[in-house]
């Protein structure tokens, strides 16, 4: 008997151990058992053991099967088990159960784009930007994913999307590109020259060498030969890019092409004036072996009749009385309507023209002739800043504000080009360039009012506090006289109306 109490002793402490280990276990939380799942499993992944991960995992999600953390390392264990597709089942199932969960749309994008699956990539990216709307990059690959859709409106708007929440270089020069596939040349020229504007961005270059490219592949050599002059001037003339050597070699040609025109031009005119100082010289000896004759001819009649007077009188006539032949005005060799008039050489003052143009509001023939007149004056800021001008009565902002960085670049002393240079990219650049680039311009041009005056009108644009605006009005008004255009503006700004 005593001995039979000796061995329950030890049974009946081990069931109390088995009984509260399963009790406590039982009146676990759930967290705590996701945890401990997630947490075994993180082992056996770290042993390369994701068989029994996924094991472990399973198991837990059959009791728990409402856990989104659960199926979200089912996934991440599929994916590296290279099971892509069970992976997204477990991403989707994970999402479903937990809306917060939206960013796994770009692990689900990321293995559909992997598999080729590129049209249900483009919709997960398309779930995911619903809740994460101003992520650059997505809208970057979003844009990708469209384009290789054959999709151009869809690539363009994402694109569009991109360059508005990180405008640069990259997002601009891909409009371009898009608008040049799809035709819309006037839109990919607009948009490549912004690109190509960003000059301290990296893009900036190869978007100068794309615009080059375009102008030449629409046979717009005068413009491509202005870019070309302004790509040597900002990179050197050793590029390397086979864009620019090839457009180096197309635009030698047309050059020489048109210095040939011209020097043949120049050769016929001077043969054209040889032939009519041949004719003229010709006409002139004719009227003069004509004019002989008939003097000839008079002298002869005058002889005979001195001759029958002699016979039928004895009246002497003086040696001094002679019968001078009369010279009719339409024989003399003198007159200055018998002589051809040389018409002048057609030398086309294009700037001339273009001014007339725009002063006739013929904008876009203006523009025209300005690009002609720029072809050998490329250097000259007047003509880039009334360039400018033009576009903006256009609202072209884009082509404004390549030319008048132009013009800045060539003359960067001059205010009225600076005055207009922050008038430009206050439509074009967000509010902080424009701050910036304002403060910087009133830095260098402390006298100039009208820098202080566009820096307010972009600031009301943007809707910043009424306090920055009537400090920049303020600014004005220092500098300002009463005549100026914005006087009246600030004056009532800064008195509180507006």
């Amino acid at each position: 008997m005593p001995s039979l109490n000796r061995t329950s002793k030890p049974f009946s402490l081990a069931a109390i151990c088995l009984f509260a280990l399963f009790f406590l276990s039982g009146c676990a939380s759930r967290e705590e058992r996701i945890s401990q799942a997630l947490n075994k499993a993180d082992l056996a992944r770290q042993k390369n053991e994701l068989d029994n991960a996924l094991s472990i995992l399973g198991k837990a999600a059959m009791k728990i099967p409402d856990s989104a953390a659960l199926h979200e390392a089912i996934a991440n264990t599929r994916l590296e088990s290279n099971d892509p597709q069970d992976a997204v089942s477990a991403f989707a199932k994970s999402i479903e159960l937990d809306p917060n969960r939206q960013r796994l749309w770009i692990r689900i994008a990321d293995i559909r784009d992997k598999l080729g699956e590129t049209e249900l990539a483009a919709n997960a990216l398309e779930n995911y930007l619903e809740s994460f709307p101003d992520d650059f990059l997505a809208w970057k690959n979003y844009a990708s994913l469209k384009e290789r859709l054959d999709d151009s409106d869809g690539a363009i708007k994402a694109t569009l999307e991109w360059n508005r929440i990180r405008p640069s270089a990259a997002p601009a020069l891909k409009l371009g590109e898009l608008f040049q596939q799809s035709g819309n040349f006037a839109q990919a020229r607009s948009w490549i020259s912004q690109a190509a504007a960003y000059v301290r961005d990296q893009g900036a270059q190869d978007a100068l060498a794309a615009l080059i490219e375009l102008e030449i592949s629409l046979q717009q050599y005068l413009p491509a030969s202005t870019w070309l002059d302004q790509y040597d001037s900002r990179y050197g003339t050793g590029s390397a890019d086979p864009r620019i050597v090839s457009a180096r070699e197309t635009i030698g040609k047309w050059r020489q092409a048109q210095k040939e025109i011209a020097e043949a031009a120049a050769r016929l005119e001077e043969k054209r004036l040889e032939l009519e100082r041949q004719a003229l010289e010709t006409s002139r000896r004719a009227e003069a072996d004509r004019l002989e004759q008939e003097a000839l001819l008079a002298e002869q009649e005058r002889i005979a009749a001195e001759a029958l007077a002699n016979a039928q009188s004895d009246i002497e006539v003086s040696d001094s009385e002679e019968i001078l032949p009369a010279i009719d005005d339409a024989t003399d060799p003198f007159n200055d309507d018998q002589t051809p008039a040389i018409p002048p050489a057609d030398d086309t003052d294009y700037l001339a023209q273009a001014r007339d143009a725009a002063a006739n509001g013929e904008t876009n023939a203006s523009i025209e002739l300005y690009w002609r007149a720029l072809g050998p004056n490329s250097g000259n800021p007047d003509l880039w800043y009334e360039l400018s001008g033009l576009y903006m009565e256009t609202r072209n902002w884009l082509d404004a504000e390549a030319c008048i960085l132009e013009a800045k670049r060539r003359a960067p002393r001059s205010a009225p080009i600076a005055a207009r240079y922050l008038s430009i990219v206050a439509q074009t650049q967000a509010l902080a360039r424009v701050v910036q680039e304002a403060q910087a311009l009133i830095n260098l041009f402390p006298g100039e009012a009208a820098l202080p005056l566009n820096l307010a009108r972009a600031l009301r644009k943007a809707n910043a506090p009424r306090s920055r605006v009537t400090d920049a009005y303020e600014e004005f008004l220092n500098k300002a006289t009463a005549s100026d255009e914005g006087f009246a503006e600030a004056t009532q700004f800064v008195q509180g109306g507006l």
